[in-house]
Protein backbone atom coordinates (compact mmCIF):
# COMPACT_ATOMS: atom_id res chain seq x y z
CA UNK A 1 0.00 0.00 0.00
CA UNK A 2 0.90 3.62 -0.60
CA UNK A 3 -0.28 7.20 -0.86
CA UNK A 4 0.12 9.59 -2.97
CA UNK A 5 -1.27 13.33 -3.84
CA UNK A 6 -3.18 15.16 -6.18
CA UNK A 7 -2.96 18.89 -6.65
CA UNK A 8 -3.92 21.32 -9.09
CA UNK A 9 -4.43 25.35 -9.33
CA UNK A 10 -7.45 26.63 -10.65
CA UNK A 11 -7.05 29.79 -13.22
CA UNK A 12 -9.40 31.73 -14.30
CA UNK A 13 -10.83 31.28 -17.85
CA UNK A 14 -9.54 33.11 -20.64
CA UNK A 15 -11.22 36.36 -21.35
CA UNK A 16 -11.17 39.38 -24.09
CA UNK A 17 -10.65 43.02 -22.53
CA UNK A 18 -10.96 45.99 -25.33
CA UNK A 19 -9.32 49.29 -24.81
CA UNK A 20 -10.24 51.37 -25.55
CA UNK A 21 -13.95 50.78 -26.66
CA UNK A 22 -14.54 54.10 -28.45
CA UNK A 23 -12.11 55.42 -30.93
CA UNK A 24 -12.30 59.46 -31.95
CA UNK A 25 -10.42 60.41 -34.96
CA UNK A 26 -11.60 63.82 -34.76
CA UNK A 27 -11.93 66.03 -37.99
CA UNK A 28 -10.35 64.29 -41.52
CA UNK A 29 -10.50 66.18 -44.49
CA UNK A 30 -12.47 64.99 -47.22
CA UNK A 31 -10.57 62.87 -49.64
CA UNK A 32 -7.61 62.25 -46.76
CA UNK A 33 -6.64 59.43 -44.74
CA UNK A 34 -6.38 59.65 -40.39
CA UNK A 35 -3.51 58.60 -38.99
CA UNK A 36 -4.00 55.09 -37.98
CA UNK A 37 -5.31 54.57 -34.52
CA UNK A 38 -4.75 51.50 -32.36
CA UNK A 39 -7.67 48.95 -30.22
CA UNK A 40 -5.61 46.55 -27.84
CA UNK A 41 -7.54 43.12 -27.40
CA UNK A 42 -6.24 41.91 -24.11
CA UNK A 43 -6.47 38.74 -22.09
CA UNK A 44 -6.32 39.22 -18.23
CA UNK A 45 -7.55 35.76 -17.67
CA UNK A 46 -5.69 32.66 -16.92
CA UNK A 47 -5.73 30.39 -19.58
CA UNK A 48 -5.87 31.58 -23.50
CA UNK A 49 -8.82 33.18 -25.15
CA UNK A 50 -9.86 32.54 -28.60
CA UNK A 51 -11.24 35.68 -30.62
CA UNK A 52 -13.62 33.80 -33.02
CA UNK A 53 -15.31 36.44 -35.22
CA UNK A 54 -14.71 40.55 -35.48
CA UNK A 55 -17.15 42.61 -37.39
CA UNK A 56 -15.27 43.68 -40.01
CA UNK A 57 -14.64 47.83 -40.21
CA UNK A 58 -16.31 49.16 -43.78
CA UNK A 59 -15.95 52.77 -45.48
CA UNK A 60 -15.12 55.22 -44.79
CA UNK A 61 -13.77 53.28 -42.02
CA UNK A 62 -10.51 50.66 -42.36
CA UNK A 63 -8.97 48.27 -40.75
CA UNK A 64 -5.13 48.54 -41.47
CA UNK A 65 -2.55 45.32 -41.76
CA UNK A 66 -0.38 47.36 -38.90
CA UNK A 67 -2.08 45.15 -36.27
CA UNK A 68 -0.60 42.42 -34.83
CA UNK A 69 -3.52 40.50 -34.16
CA UNK A 70 -4.04 38.24 -37.14
CA UNK A 71 -6.78 36.85 -38.74
CA UNK A 72 -9.33 35.16 -36.76
CA UNK A 73 -9.56 33.04 -35.17
CA UNK A 74 -7.17 34.92 -33.19
CA UNK A 75 -5.93 33.05 -30.01
CA UNK A 76 -4.55 35.38 -26.94
CA UNK A 77 -2.11 33.70 -24.29
CA UNK A 78 -3.26 34.39 -20.66
CA UNK A 79 -2.08 37.88 -19.79
CA UNK A 80 -1.47 38.76 -23.41
CA UNK A 81 -2.78 41.14 -26.17
CA UNK A 82 -2.78 42.01 -29.62
CA UNK A 83 -3.61 45.31 -31.64
CA UNK A 84 -5.89 46.20 -34.21
CA UNK A 85 -4.94 49.64 -36.42
CA UNK A 86 -7.80 51.03 -37.98
CA UNK A 87 -7.90 54.67 -39.96
CA UNK A 88 -10.86 57.13 -41.59
CA UNK A 89 -10.89 57.99 -45.02
CA UNK A 90 -14.12 60.20 -45.05
CA UNK A 91 -15.66 60.86 -48.75
CA UNK A 92 -18.70 63.06 -47.64
CA UNK A 93 -19.06 66.06 -44.86
CA UNK A 94 -20.77 65.03 -41.25
CA UNK A 95 -20.84 62.27 -38.71
CA UNK A 96 -19.57 58.78 -39.25
CA UNK A 97 -19.86 56.01 -36.54
CA UNK A 98 -19.51 52.02 -36.74
CA UNK A 99 -19.65 49.83 -34.16
CA UNK A 100 -17.44 46.60 -34.37
CA UNK A 101 -17.95 43.40 -32.45
CA UNK A 102 -15.55 41.15 -31.46
CA UNK A 103 -17.11 37.85 -30.55
CA UNK A 104 -15.26 35.01 -28.45
CA UNK A 105 -16.38 31.18 -27.62
CA UNK A 106 -19.89 32.19 -25.60
CA UNK A 107 -18.86 35.89 -24.90
CA UNK A 108 -19.45 39.09 -27.29
CA UNK A 109 -18.19 42.68 -26.32
CA UNK A 110 -18.58 45.59 -28.54
CA UNK A 111 -15.36 47.37 -29.46
CA UNK A 112 -15.97 50.55 -31.10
Amino acid sequence: TGDFALGGTGVAAGSISIAPTTVAFGNVAIGATSPASTVTLSNPGGAPATVTALTAASAPFAQTGAGTCGPVPITINAGGNCTLTFTFAPTAAGLASQVLTVYQVERKRAAL
